[in-house]
């Protein structure tokens, strides 16, 4: 409903309106999907991942207003809602294994290793419990749903006891942990003035794609024509020279396309070299088909001979 009414603005031409009844929305999933007393699972993170267009209208709303000359935070809003956008299952997993070994203590990498084993134990019931109630009524067995609960009920304790005390032990590890999105002035305080990261997602029709850029002193957002469709098939192009899965030997290999390589990087990165001025690091966080196109870096580290080219 609520998105519903955003998307009425929208073609109104009344943006401000829409973005209103958006954040409302917007509101709704991220406390959903954000509070801490609800335990990651599969369901969840599928519920998550299937708003993700609205996430996308958000940061379209927001993008535009802020470009024309829309007052407040709406940059910073645009990043937070990307954040919320971009969940998935394999960068929990990611984020839990690094946050075990910055851990350090022995003692607390091993409550963090059962908390994520029970976590893992907690996801695989919760599936089952989900088939074993899905199932057709004369098929339904009342005492494996109670046992399954049962289980869960378990684990979720047990669940709350090792947060309780990984938080007293390690309080670093609740911010690193954290399902809320990440406000980009908290960014900016953990880049040096040498170091910049830059991120990007397509927006919600996907004709265009929305780049970011954070550097210590600032945050700042640009919108390219490169629509998903463009990206997917020059990186499928590109992968051809790189793939070694389905030939017999290297003289088979396609050339690497570097004419295209170029031409994509002057779509996506070219406007950000600018605002790289002086970067040395650069954290690029791809989305989508960049996922499997690494970015390249010239010798000498620049942020401007950093990128597909």
């Amino acid at each position: 409903m609520l998105n519903n009414l955003a998307l009425l603005y929208d073609d109104q031409g009344r943006y401000a309106k829409a973005l209103k009844w958006k954040r409302r929305g917007t509101a709704i999933h991220r406390k959903r999907f954000t509070v801490q007393d609800v335990q990651e699972s599969k369901g969840l993170l599928s519920e998550q991942r299937g708003v993700k267009r609205d996430f996308l209208f958000h940061i379209d709303l927001a993008l535009h207003l802020e470009k024309a000359g829309g007052r407040g935070d709406l940059m910073g809003e645009a990043f937070q809602v990307l954040q919320l956008a971009r969940t998935s299952a394999a960068g929990g997993a990611i984020a839990r294994m690094a946050a075990r070994f910055a851990a350090g203590s022995d003692q607390v990498a091993s409550m963090v290793r059962q908390q994520q084993d029970a976590l893992g134990q907690y996801q695989s019931l919760d599936q089952k419990l989900i088939k074993a109630v899905s199932a057709a009524p004369e098929t339904r067995n009342n005492e494996l749903e109670k046992n399954l609960r049962k289980q869960i009920g378990s684990l979720k304790a047990k669940l709350t006891g090792l947060d309780k005390d990984i938080a007293t032990q390690f309080p670093e590890y609740a911010t690193l942990m954290s399902r809320e999105p990440m406000p980009g002035a908290e960014v900016q305080q953990l880049l040096g003035k040498d170091e910049a990261l830059l991120t990007f997602i397509r927006s919600w029709k996907g004709d265009k794609t929305h780049v970011f850029v954070v550097r210590s002193d600032g945050l700042r957002a640009y919108t390219v024509p490169a629509s998903l469709e463009v990206i997917k098939d020059a990186v499928a192009e590109l992968r051809a020279g790189l793939d070694l899965s389905d030939i017999e030997k290297l003289s088979d290999l396609s050339s690497f396309d570097t004419t295209l390589a170029f031409e994509l990087y002057e779509k996506l990165f070219k406007p950000a070299e600018e605002m790289l001025q002086g970067v040395r690091h650069l954290f690029v966080v791809p989305t989508g088909p960049l996922q499997s196109l690494p970015p390249g870096c010239s010798g000498d580290e620049t942020a401007r001979d950093i990128g597909l080219r």
